[in-house]
């Protein structure tokens, strides 16, 4: 019972730290968010649950399943940014509270599976995804499950723990498709190959063979587990569509992605590096500490398999042809997993070093913040609070290097630093470089719908998540007819406006970044603002 109460607590926690903020635009954003919230929106306004819509059709680009959940939050507490988001920051908080689990199934004490816990939730990528209508986090929360119910299975050799794994297999699939069905079939064959490849040689003897029946039987299970929510998921489908929308989910959408132009392999590797600050230095460190390490006990042996099965899905990811920085996250905790059931009961001062590098690291990362803070919020507020801490970081470094020999101590200070740096970034510098693309000066002022007028058509989304009850719709530059309804607003969006300078209709203009900023163009001269701003229009109700 004791670690269920930890883990609601973990629950509590978590919700507290990653609801704060999300009904603006002071996060790390991320593009496909404001289509998967004009989905949802117009799904409502159309009572268009089963199979969500998007400009008057069905859109079958993604499954449906946190279309669903947004959905179904904002039936229930009406439209809001926030609302939206909500579904995300539950499945980043179950996502805390179930590693906590996964390490004790595993064996781990209760103390190191709450620090992983907390690494976890104050990384990048928890407070990135755990705070977006993406469905990123759903993946994650679904392969910690899988893990999670696959460890009980192995401890406790009940063939119902592999089912429930199978059921969250195939639910992790309606957030993404059946290529999460790779992930978890990796897990599987790590483990297989750990059981069957067994050998003695003198005489030679296949000592695996023994297991060929237990790991057919659990193949069998867990994809009968599997295929229930996707049967009924391409069954509904089938009955509303016909079998052409299949066709066009597997073929089209999903088969057809590896026929885009190949990515760079180093978009890979940014996710890695970028989504596990402020931990990325003692993360590299203790995956090299990890692989070496021995198989004595039942935690190092599900250590190894997380670990083997975190590199293999990164490997996948380097195959052509989508290579999104992105697609590393679901693997993130799993890999910290691995991590911590390798690792001693007690660490020695050996890792005293990789902590005092990490927060080196991060100091860095402080010093490298302070040019944009410089450039764009002068000598603010900000600027004087991020020196400060950047002064703090050395005086731990110079405290880590001189006078720090508890390794206790040492891991408390580096929890709390690495805490202290995500809460800082994303409450005091993001907001202070945060250009929202409708300042809310300019929302009380937007009284009637509006017209995006812009080069790219999926601009109109964002105005969707950011103008809620409103109606928006887009049309092109240069289209006189393009804005039909004569009550409506329009916005000129990284486009000069065409109005009548004469007009008495005023405009009210104000700075959005820029999509693609010209970095040749930045090194030249990065005082110039203007690089790295689009001006934005706004001219109220119009008539020709």
């Amino acid at each position: 019972m004791k670690k269920f109460f930890i883990f609601f607590i973990l629950l509590l926690c978590s919700f507290i730290v990653l609801f704060p903020g999300i009904n603006g635009s002071a996060v790390l954003g991320q593009g496909d968010e404001s289509m998967h919230i004009s989905t949802v929106r117009e799904s409502v306004l159309n009572n268009q649950i089963l199979i969500p819509y998007l400009n008057g059709a069905p859109n079958y680009f993604k499954p449906p399943l946190l279309f669903w959940m947004a959905i179904g939050t904002e039936k229930l507490l009406g439209q809001h940014l926030w609302v939206d988001r909500l579904p995300a920051v539950i499945m980043g908080s179950l996502s805390v509270g179930v590693l906590f689990l996964l390490l004790q199934a595993a064996k781990t004490n209760i103390v190191n599976s709450i620090i992983t816990s907390f690494v976890y939730l104050f990384s990048m990528s928890t407070f990135k995804f755990s705070r977006l209508l993406m469905m990123e986090q759903g993946l994650t929360l679904a392969f910690l499950l899988v893990s999670y119910y696959f460890i009980l299975y192995l401890r406790l050799r009940k063939y119902y723990w592999v089912l429930f794994a199978g059921v969250f297999a195939g639910i992790g699939s309606l957030f993404k498709g059946p290529f999460f069905l790779a992930y978890t079939g990796l897990l599987l064959l790590v483990w297989t190959n750990s059981i069957l490849l067994r050998f003695k040689y003198k005489p030679f003897l296949w000592k695996g063979k023994s297991y060929l029946k237990e790991v057919s039987a659990s193949f069998t299970v867990f994809h009968i587990g599997a295929v229930i929510p996707i049967f009924f998921w391409l069954g509904a489908y089938y009955i509303y569509q016909g079998k052409d929308i299949l066709k066009y989910f597997f073929v089209i959408e999903n088969i057809g992605k590896f026929y885009f132009e190949n990515q760079s392999e180093l978009g890979i590797f940014w996710g890695w590096f970028m989504y596990t600050i402020p931990w990325t230095i003692l993360i590299i460190y203790l995956l090299y500490y990890s692989y070496k390490q021995p198989v004595f006990v039942f935690r190092h042996r599900i250590g190894k398999y997380l670990l083997f099965t975190t590199i293999l899905i990164t490997i996948l990811h380097l195959l052509p042809n989508r290579k999104d920085a992105y697609y590393t996250v679901p693997s993130i905790p799993i890999l910290l997993a691995g991590i911590t059931l390798l690792l001693p009961n007690k660490l020695s001062q050996d890792f005293l070093s990789p902590l005092r590098t990490n927060i080196l690291f991060n100091t860095i990362l402080l010093i490298l913040l302070l040019i944009p803070i410089i450039i764009f919020s002068g000598y603010s507020l900000t600027f004087f609070l991020t020196l400060f801490a950047i002064l703090l970081s050395v005086i731990i470094i110079v405290y880590y290097r001189r006078y720090s020999t508890d390794i206790r101590i040492a891991i408390l200070i580096a929890l709390v630093y690495g805490i202290s740096f995500v809460d800082f970034f994303q409450f005091v510098i993001l907001p202070s470089l945060n250009y929202p693309i409708v300042p809310e000066r300019i929302k009380q002022q937007i009284q009637s719908d509006v017209c995006i007028v812009s080069e790219e058509p999926w601009d109109a989304y964002s105005f969707v998540a950011y103008l809620p009850n409103k109606q928006i719709s887009h049309t092109f530059p240069g289209l006189k007819n393009g804005c039909l309804r004569k009550n409506q607003g329009r916005i000129f969006f990284r486009i000069n406006p065409d109005f009548n300078p004469n007009s008495e209709k005023s405009l009210i203009k104000w700075k959005v970044w820029k999509r693609n900023l010209n970095f040749y163009e930045i090194l030249k001269n990065p005082a110039q603002t203007e690089l790295y701003f689009d001006t934005v229009y706004y001219q109220n109700t119009w008539s020709e």
